[in-house]
């Protein structure tokens, strides 16, 4: 599992690995939407994977302000 809070709507994305879609629902009716304080739960399904892994192009430089400035 993965928990990350993002800025938007939803609050937060819980990243779940379930055997089927039964063992999901499951998980989603039992367990999560009887958290306390869960008003809504949203689901996507992942299809399929179509890129796994691959590095992001950036470059290992950082911004520093320029002399004179803060």
């Amino acid at each position: 599992m993965t928990l990350v809070s993002v800025a938007h709507d939803p609050d937060y994305l819980l990243r779940v690995v379930a055997a089927d879609l039964d063992d999901y629902t499951r998980l989603r009716d039992q367990r999560l939407a009887a958290l306390p304080g869960i008003l809504r739960l949203t689901s996507t399904i992942v299809m399929k994977r179509v890129i796994n892994d691959r590095p992001l192009p950036l470059t290992a430089t950082r911004h520093r302000p320029t002399r004179g400035t803060q």
